[in-house]
């Protein structure tokens, strides 16, 4: 066969080669795309709500906010093109687009964009912490001097309550899971349970609190009864992440250990858990900042929505940041809804510094076996 007929059948592999290739590329940059257009919207969304703060917090609730409108989505863009630009595009694609000075730039703005999420931090902690009025006062029918003290003290009293019950049990149901549990059909069932369990919507455990902790348990509108519903609600969550931390553990570890006569339990204590806490507490630390932002099961097992003062023990009636902020948003008055806007500032800075808290004792506590 000569060298022409060998050559011919893949000739006519080219054009789907190419037909592929420009498919994934059509592919690539229509997820890119998505991801940059939901970025975008994102900063919008929480830009908006920044500045619908900024009337409470800098000039009282009837002072009609910072200008909004064609900021919301300016400013994120404003923001986010240089830095994509920077980060993403090839250095040499961006010299005939927008100069050697300026790509320079954008290049330095790209490399160092990872210093905006802590600036935000930052900013926000400032921009909160000029009105001392609204951390530190009650809520008020009165929009002028309503403050969001009570929600924030009941919401971290009840997640260090929703932790403790949580985190222990989820971490002993993992170890047991993947260290005593026989491997049959019974395990494997729990497992598929757990793993649908994480994905059940939360009114569902809203339900199951107010049935079981609130009428048979009788312990009605408490710290208590919230605390054990969001324990039900994040612990599928912190089982999957425990036995994921477990199972990146490498076997060799268990082996050695067996081999100079460590029981089970030692081999467990001193040298599958110190490698596999940083990834437990990661992931417990990510379940509680998904529970703080619920409403829906505190609603159902029956937060209080207004509250002008403190719980002194668990079995008192609470009410959270997440029902706060829905109470302040159902009212028609202009100055309820600043509030709510700072409040949802406040929660958002919340839940910014414990996913960076995660974030950090990832990097620190994670090892590259």
């Amino acid at each position: 066969m000569s060298g022409a007929q060998l050559a011919a059948p893949a000739s006519g592999w080219r054009p789907r080669l190419r037909l592929r290739k420009t498919i994934s590329r059509a592919f690539l940059f229509g997820c890119l795309l998505a991801v940059a257009a939901g970025l975008v919207l994102l900063a919008a969304l929480v830009i908006d709500i920044s500045l619908d703060g900024a009337g409470r917090l800098f000039g009282g609730p009837n002072s009609g906010g910072l200008p909004k409108g064609w900021l919301a989505p300016a400013i994120p863009i404003a923001l986010l093109a240089p830095i994509m630009l920077g980060r993403y595009l090839p250095a040499g694609a961006l010299g005939p687009l927008v100069g050697t000075a300026l790509a320079r730039a954008l290049r330095r703005i790209g490399a160092v964009s990872l210093i905006l999420p802590w600036l935000l931090i930052v900013v926000w902690a400032v921009y909160l912490l000029l009105d001392s009025r609204f951390l530190g006062r009650f809520a008020s029918p009165d929009p002028e001097v309503a403050g969001v003290y009570a929600a924030l003290i009941g919401t971290f009293y009840m997640m260090a309550i929703t932790a403790a019950l949580a985190f222990p049990l989820g971490v002993g149901a993992a170890i047991y899971l993947e260290e005593y549990a026989r491997q049959n059909w019974f395990a494997r069932f729990i497992q598929v349970n757990i793993s649908n369990l994480a994905g059940v919507p939360s009114i569902v455990y809203g339900l199951l609190g107010l049935q079981l902790f609130v009428r048979v348990m009788e312990l009605e509108r408490s710290v208590l009864a919230g605390a054990l519903t969001m324990a039900l609600l994040v612990m599928p969550i912190i089982v999957v992440s425990a036995q994921e931390s477990l199972r990146a553990v490498p076997p060799s570890m268990r082996e050695a250990a067996y081999a100079v006569g460590a029981t089970r339990w030692q081999v467990i204590r001193h040298h599958v858990l110190p490698y596999a806490f940083g990834g437990m507490l990661t992931g417990n630390i990510l379940a509680m900042s998904r529970a703080i932002g619920e409403t829906a099961p505190l609603i159902m097992v029956g937060a209080v929505a207004f509250i002008a003062f403190l719980p002194e023990s668990p079995t008192d009636p609470f009410t959270a940041m997440p029902i706060q902020i829905f109470n302040w948003v159902r009212k028609p008055q202009e100055g309820f809804q600043e509030i709510a806007a700072a409040g949802i500032v406040l929660l958002l800075l919340i839940l910014l510094v414990m996913n960076s808290v995660a974030i950090i004792l990832r990097q620190r506590t994670r090892t590259r076996w």
